[in-house]
């Protein structure tokens, strides 16, 4: 029996396809420019630079490391995987836990409240008994 695709997990995935696509563009360049700084600094012995470049070049990775991640995400939802209705529930609990620290803190209390929102909707979609028969929960 071939379960029907609800129609905002198809704009879930693909919410992590964008965002992956666009984490890959963006590393990549923070990679390429971090290299060549952290390299011109290297060579011209600007110690600064060199440090500053390397910091970017290894952002870049991490950055890269988690747009494929993203990706990933993106096809265990459109197939309708259970590992990714779990992973994203996983992922938003902890989105929504910083936020909610940042709140507490004092830092960025505008777009913590934003994420409590999304991450918190999101989470209750996932919870929607339709979603969770699709995902097969």
């Amino acid at each position: 029996m071939q379960t029907e695709r609800p129609v905002g997990v198809v704009i879930l995935a693909f919410l992590n396809l964008l965002g992956g696509s666009i984490g890959l563009c963006f590393n990549g360049i923070r990679i390429l420019f971090g290299g060549l700084s952290g390299l011109g600094g290297a060579v011209t012995g600007q110690t600064q630079l060199a440090e500053t470049g390397a910091s970017i070049f290894s952002l870049g990775f991490v950055g890269l490391g988690l747009s494929v991640f993203g990706l990933l995400v993106f096809v265990g939802l459109f197939s309708l995987q259970s590992w990714a209705w779990s992973l994203t529930i996983l992922l938003q609990g902890l989105n929504l836990l910083l936020s909610v620290a940042n709140i507490f803190q004092g830092e960025q209390i505008l777009g913590s409240l934003i994420q409590i929102i999304i991450s918190g909707l999101i989470l209750y979609y996932l919870f929607r008994p339709n979603v969770k028969i699709a995902f097969g929960q």
